[in-house]
């Protein structure tokens, strides 16, 4: 320890707290002293540590393993990815688990054991079992998304309402009548809301949502399936897909009926990945990643006795070539 305080020229209790309480030394020297531990390969025993506090450092991430796309979700991936490195970066780390919705012993065992000092929700839920249970045994925890039905839970979520409406409200507004929303699953409180803000949009233009929602996962399987339903009975203007990975699945149903994607239909995702600038799909965008280092930062303040509040984020509609009428060559916003 000393020898890295004498390399980034700071004290050796300097040291001990970018190790111990990162939050309490400014950025620029935390990461330059940081880097001089990287460069050194200098690992602190986080065994004895624990010893001495009584706390893992560790944060609990368990996932429902009925979740779609456990490991293969562009959207989970991302979002794990920002609460891990924000985690790391104070000095925490994330621990994640695979167990059956249901099964909520699993939390309760992390916390006898000590092998986490508190809990992430994600996938929440209305009324959701494990935010009553996380209540009920006194745990430390924070959820991605509003967990309706209780009060006083920190969270941190996107505008989902909004999103969903300005998709539909801007198809409305370009010509479009007949709109389908392709949801996923009815259970989850993201998805309520999406609804809403569909049902919000096609009202404010006279239209009803009746016949015109159909309930899936997040998974490109889902989207294709739902889309080949529709598509049984009806020719669509248009699509929103309540996950750009359920939209990729849709395209493909698409085409394959002979629909000529912005032209023929016009398809809008949720979320904004990577790829979907690639395949030039119109999507509203959350800020993956911004949700993710917030919500780590939360749950770390909470665990360190200080105030949290709420936060949601605002969505953004971006413009591709995937809806009709689209013709600029840059991507824009609306």
């Amino acid at each position: 320890m000393k020898k890295i305080a004498e390399l980034a020229g700071v004290s050796s209790a300097t040291v001990s707290r970018v190790l111990n309480h990162p939050e309490l030394v400014n950025e620029k020297t935390r990461r330059r002293v940081l880097k001089i531990i990287e460069e050194l390969g200098y690992r602190p025993n986080r065994s004895a540590r624990s010893l001495r506090t009584r706390r893992s450092e560790n944060v609990g991430l368990v996932i429902p393993e009925d979740s779609s796309g456990l490991f293969t979700s562009p959207y989970l991936g991302i979002l794990i990815k920002n609460i891990s490195e924000e985690l790391e970066s104070v000095g925490y780390h994330l621990v994640i688990s695979a167990s059956r919705r249901s099964d909520l012993e699993v939390y309760d065992t992390f916390l006898k054991k000590g092998t986490v000092d508190g809990f992430i929700v994600v996938d929440v839920e209305d009324f959701d079992e494990r935010v009553k249970h996380l209540l009920d045994i006194g745990a430390k925890f924070v959820t991605v998304g509003r967990p309706e039905g209780f009060e006083g839970v920190p969270y941190v979520d996107s505008d989902n309402l909004s999103g969903a409406y300005r998709a539909t409200r801007y198809l409305l507004e370009t010509g479009h009548k007949s709109i389908y929303l392709v949801n996923g699953p009815k259970r989850l409180s993201v998805c309520g809301m999406r609804l809403k803000g569909f049902e919000k949009a096609l009202k404010e233009f006279g239209l009803s949502a009746e016949g015109r929602v159909l309930w899936g996962r997040f998974d490109e399987e889902s989207g294709y399936r739902l889309t080949k339903e529709i598509l049984k009975n009806d020719s669509p203007d248009a699509i929103v897909y309540s996950g750009d990975v359920m939209a990729y699945g849709g395209m493909m149903a698409l085409r394959e009926e002979g629909f000529r994607i912005g032209e023929d239909v016009s398809v809008v995702g949720f979320d904004d990945i990577p790829l979907s600038r690639l395949v030039g799909l119109t999507s509203v965008r959350q800020k993956i990643e911004e949700v993710g280092r917030v919500v780590a930062r939360m749950i770390v303040d909470l665990l360190k006795g200080r105030e949290v509040r709420s936060k949601v984020f605002g969505t953004e509609l971006v413009l591709r070539r995937s809806v009709r009428g689209w013709s600029s060559e840059e991507d824009g916003g609306w």
